[in-house]
């Protein structure tokens, strides 16, 4: 009901086609997290199995660990309209519609994270190297012993 936007009380009306069967279908995930499971290939294959049928244009919504992800039918061959019941179908994904900006939040967060460190990093630099001075506590400067020279 969810795919066809359709309400319970919704009317209907069905007709009977056949469609040919499909050999490629691209897919387009509504969120980068789909792409990050350990096999989204077979996490997808799993759930079109409780699909015949695949339409250009339309949006799928499959269940995995208690989250539902949105994936849109970007293409189809043939054009159109295909059966996916018994057929070896061709799978290939397009860039999450969320890409860019998933990528621009992960990059900030690592420039963020990297500022913190190298702060940290400068600070303890900063510390250690006044700890490292030839100075005694009182400020006077201790001398080293030189090598003897022949």
């Amino acid at each position: 009901m969810e795919n066809l936007g359709l309400e319970s009380s919704s009317l209907l009306q069905v007709r009977n086609v056949t469609l040919p069967k499909g050999t490629f279908v691209q897919l387009q995930p509504h969120k980068t997290k789909f792409t990050e499971l350990a096999n989204p290939r077979v996490v997808l294959e799993k759930a079109l199995r409780s699909f015949s049928c695949l339409t250009k244009g339309d949006t799928i919504a499959i269940r995995h660990d208690n989250t539902v992800y949105h994936l849109d039918i970007v293409e189809v061959k043939p054009p159109n309209a295909i059966s996916i019941y018994e057929t070896d179908v061709n799978v290939d994904f397009k860039e999450p519609k969320d890409y860019k900006e998933y990528t621009k939040t992960q990059n900030d967060a690592k420039q963020k994270s990297l500022s913190t460190a190298s702060a940290a990093s400068a600070a303890a630099g900063a510390a250690g190297a006044a700890g490292s001075t030839n100075q005694t506590a009182t400020g006077k400067e201790l001398t080293r012993p030189q090598p003897l020279m022949d």
